[in-house]
């Protein structure tokens, strides 16, 4: 007599165990046999996964080390402008706060031809220039 087993309310792969009993005809001797089942899932689904993961953070990785000197660059840009803003003696020192917004232009104009170098290299001019603007205010 063959054996069936029934694995329709098995919700996923694991290890399966239970007994088989076996009776003689008169029901006069039975016998427990143990049984284990191991039901595996298929590998091609778990391996597309992992690459799939992999892949989608290499991609977020790359995303991430392309904007980070962008990022940098208008963080330092902010934080100049702001400092401007603050500052009410520049606005007469009219040489100094055009050649600053000059650099804040340089800086946006970098930015968006995604050069980051010239983009630094203008924000580092900006720095050089609001530097000397605070240690000679006073003359």
């Amino acid at each position: 007599m063959p054996l069936k087993f029934e694995f329709s309310r098995a919700s996923s792969s694991g290890e399966f165990s239970g007994s088989l009993r076996l009776s003689e005809p008169n029901g006069q001797q039975s016998i427990l046999i143990p049984v284990t089942v191991r039901v595996k899932d298929p590998w091609l689904l778990p391996l597309l996964m992992l690459l799939a993961g992999t892949g989608l953070g290499m991609g977020f990785s790359a995303s991430c080390a392309k904007g980070k000197p962008c990022d940098e660059i208008l963080v330092r840009a902010g934080q100049l402008q702001s400092q401007m803003q603050d500052d009410r003696e520049l606005e007469q020192a009219e040489a100094f706060r055009t050649r600053l917004e000059s650099s804040l232009i340089d800086i946006r104009m970098a930015l968006q031809g995604e050069r980051w170098e010239k983009g630094q290299a203008a924000a580092a001019q900006a720095e050089t220039i609001w530097s000397k603007w605070l240690k000679g205010r006073t003359d």
